[in-house]
C-alpha cells in the first residue's frame, strides 16, 4: 500500500499522525505533576482491573509509582518516538525504494519493541526498574485477584486456539 500512496496521500498520513500525537502529548501534560501521576495511575489501575478485578491500596500505591517512572521516563520515550516517526518519514519519502519491503519490516519490530538508537541504557534502566515493580506487585496479588487473572488468560487463550484452528 505505501507503494501507490501519492506525495500528498503521504503528507497527509504524516500530518494527522503528527497531530494526533501533538494532541495525546497536550492532553498528557496537562495540569501538574501530581495531577498528571494520578491521572496515568488511574489508567495503569483500570488496566490492572481488567485482568485482576479489583486493586488494593497497596497496589494502587506502586501503580502511582509505576506512573511516575512512566513520567519520569517521557524525554527518553519522546526522543523514541521522534526517531521512529523520522523513520516512517524516511520510509514514506522513499516508497520507492528496492529495500521498502525489508526497511517496513525493521521499522514494525523497533515499533514494537519501542527501540530508538542511542536509548538503550536509559531504556534497559526503565525495563528493570518496571520489572521489579511489578515483581512486587505481583508478590501482593491475593489468591483471588490470581485466580481471575489466570482466568482471564485461559479464556484469552481460548480465544487465540478458535482463531487458530
Amino acid at each position: 500500500m505505501i507503494r501507490t500512496l501519492d506525495d500528498e496521500q503521504a503528507k497527509q498520513w504524516m500530518d494527522v499522525l503528527s497531530e494526533n500525537i501533538e494532541e495525546a502529548v497536550e492532553k498528557a501534560n496537562e495540569g501538574t505533576l501530581e495531577a498528571q501521576q494520578q491521572r496515568r495511575q488511574e489508567r495503569l489501575v483500570e488496566r490492572a482491573e481488567f485482568w485482576i478485578d479489583s486493586v488494593d491500596k497497596k497496589q494502587s500505591q506502586q501503580f502511582l509509582e509505576m506512573a511516575s517512572y512512566q513520567i519520569e521516563m517521557r524525554p527518553v520515550f519522546y526522543a523514541i518516538r521522534d526517531d521512529l516517526l523520522g523513520e516512517l518519514t524516511l520510509i514514506l519519502t522513499e516508497r520507492d525504494a528496492p529495500d521498502l519491503e525489508q526497511r517496513i519490516n525493521n521499522y514494525f519490530i523497533r515499533v514494537v519493541a519501542f527501540q530508538g538508537e542511542g536509548h538503550e541504557s536509559d531504556m534497559a534502566l526503565y525495563l528493570a526498574r518496571r520489572y521489579e515493580l511489578l515483581q512486587r506487585i505481583d508478590k501482593n496479588l491475593s489468591p483471588e485477584q490470581r485466580e481471575t487473572m489466570r482466568e482471564n488468560l485461559a479464556s484469552i487463550s481460548n480465544d487465540i486456539g478458535a482463531l487458530m484452528n
